[in-house]
């Protein structure tokens, strides 16, 4: 494994496979909002990259040009200001419907608050929309890079941040992807996407459920009303 460096293009780095099993599993997850021919997943229906080029094999162009709806993934560039429009684009369609069933599970760089333009702040002044699910340390995360498929090892790295893994919904998307929401039902989520992680970490190094419990309150500190008591 190797660290990634900020000189490293983040549009290279794709969710390993098991993780993105892990969270479709959990969201119905169908879309792709940051993606490219070189690595969105087989598995999703549909999924949008940045260069319109890319339409011919088979990508949607901009994924900006229209509210997002149904259940998706998002891992934007990992720059703080493209974090911060995905947060807000997220939010922003979730907000515009109340029929419309939209919930986007973002991966975002959890890193500290002097080094954001906020968007810890547009995370928590929208509590009503965002769910942290949890934050992972960044020894134990790996995204693959480069795909998978272009070389016969898969290359894991490690990102020079905490993970946050992050659900943004109305209520509708809620109703729809998360019916039977309890406490219990989150911590089978955390540790199905503790699974997914540590079979890219060496044993003596894999993910604890109390590592990511406790992490996972580091840098989002309030209580998420989309959760329910069983």
């Amino acid at each position: 494994n190797k660290t990634v460096t900020k000189a490293q293009t983040s549009d290279q780095w794709a969710l390993p496979p098991a993780l993105q099993g892990a969270i479709k599993a959990h969201t119905q997850s169908t879309k792709e909002r940051f993606a490219s021919p070189l690595n969105f997943s087989a598995s999703s229906g549909a999924y949008w990259t940045p260069f319109e080029r890319d339409q011919l094999f088979g990508g949607q162009w901009d994924a900006y040009q229209t509210q997002w709806a149904g259940s998706s993934t998002a891992t934007p560039t990992f720059e703080p200001a493209q974090v911060h429009k995905a947060i807000k684009h997220a939010i922003e369609s979730a907000k515009a419907t109340e029929d419309i069933p939209v919930l986007t599970t973002m991966v975002i760089p959890a890193t500290s608050e002097t080094n954001n333009p906020g968007y810890f702040n547009l995370i928590r002044s929208n509590a009503t929309y965002c769910n942290p699910v949890l934050r992972v340390p960044a020894s134990k995360f790996r995204f693959t890079t480069p795909p998978q498929y272009m070389q016969a090892d898969q290359t894991t790295s490690k990102p020079p941040w905490d993970v946050l893994i992050l659900e943004v919904s109305n209520e509708a998307g809620r109703r729809h992807y998360l019916p039977n929401r309890t406490l219990q039902h989150v911590a089978d989520y955390r540790n199905s996407i503790l699974q997914a992680l540590n079979q890219y970490l060496p044993i003596d190094k894999r993910l604890t459920s109390a590592a990511i419990t406790q992490a996972a309150c580091t840098a989002t500190s309030y209580t998420s009303p989309n959760t329910k008591a069983p």
